[in-house]
């Protein structure tokens, strides 16, 4: 069995780095041919690390980047930080992957300088798998906001790059890939978009279904979504306030009718379904596909069950070698 080494950034979360230091505890026995590189403060850490174990390393970082940080220069001025560090362990070749919580745009940025992009890549993306409607099937929907002006290469690009995650980490033989759009038409939507469907829709190596709606896109009808990095951060953002939303709408019912207090109690099993279906602590982070390493960003308000789901996603992205794959597509693609 090959051995892998996840370098984590530990001081990134919102409770750092008390959620890295219990993922990584949860995990350590579960994935035996993995080894944890934890970077941070290493007084701090140690008031978690509960137990020594000989696959979890502790890396001591002088500094953490912050919210405040400017995106575009903390990598590079804040060289000794838990974040930077991390980073490096992976660009040196002494990590197979990197995991961090913290600012996303110094993540990406410095993933991006540090790691650098795959041959023919134009600009990498944030991508994640999501639930759908159908029960056992996700999807893959990019880019999530790592580009926020991409133009109808980049949409392309990430097509491709999606369809290779749907094939190795969901298993689907023959991605259907779909462009999320205003309406179903090919000529909908900006200039880059209507390009874009173009473009996918002469691209024999893609099995293009067409633009998607926003409220279509978890029917099940596809098994990836390609967008440029604005519209894809919205569409995110705009899905967690509504899943936020609706849980405290329902929440207010129950507690004010009493007959909704019955029928809560009645359906309390399927409600619970519901949660573990769409909870997003289930799929943990996102990766940053196009780049030479994997890169996984995880929520910064996560908690000890998201992070560990962001490292299984790692875990899984290094075993399976998808950075080959996205690699050797994007060369196919580019021959084409």
């Amino acid at each position: 069995m090959s051995q892998y080494i996840i370098a984590v950034d530990a001081m990134g979360s919102d409770q750092a780095p008390k959620t890295e230091v219990e993922a990584v505890l949860q995990l350590v026995d579960q994935f035996s041919n993995v080894t944890f590189q934890l970077f941070g403060d290493e007084n701090k850490i140690a008031q978690y690390l509960q137990r020594e174990h000989e696959r979890i390393q502790v890396v001591h970082c002088t500094s953490v980047i912050t919210g405040e940080d400017d995106a575009a220069t903390a990598v590079r001025v804040k060289k000794d930080s838990s974040m930077a560090q991390a980073i490096m362990a992976v660009r040196q070749k002494n990590a197979h992957a990197v995991i961090s919580s913290g600012n996303t745009g110094a993540y990406l940025s410095g993933s991006t300088l540090l790691l650098g992009r795959l041959k023919g890549i134009h600009r990498p993306a944030l991508a994640s798998t999501m639930p759908t409607t159908k029960k056992g099937q996700n999807m893959v929907f990019l880019d999530l906001g790592a580009i926020s002006d991409g133009s109808e290469k980049n949409i392309f690009q990430n097509a491709i790059m999606g369809q290779q995650m749907a094939k190795i980490l969901l298993g689907v033989k023959q991605p259907r890939v779909a462009l999320l759009n205003n309406g179903t038409e090919s000529k909908k939507g900006s200039e880059s978009y209507v390009a874009a469907h173009q473009m996918l829709a002469n691209e024999t190596a893609i099995q293009f279904v067409g633009n998607i709606e926003p409220r279509d896109m978890f029917d099940g009808g596809c098994d990836v979504v390609t967008c440029e990095g604005f519209a894809g951060n919205i569409t995110l953002k705009s899905l967690e306030g509504m899943q936020k939303a609706f849980i405290e709408v329902l929440t207010q019912e129950v507690k004010q009718r009493f007959g909704a207090k019955i029928g809560y109690l009645l359906m309390k099993p399927a409600l619970r379904g519901l949660k573990n279906r769409l909870d997003y602590r289930k799929i943990g982070g996102a990766m940053m596909v196009g780049l030479k390493a994997p890169a996984i960003k995880a929520h910064g308000g996560s908690d000890t069950e998201a992070f560990a789901s962001a490292i299984k996603m790692a875990v899984m992205v290094v075993e399976k070698d998808l950075t080959t794959s996205i690699a050797t597509a994007i060369t196919e693609a580019t021959q084409s």
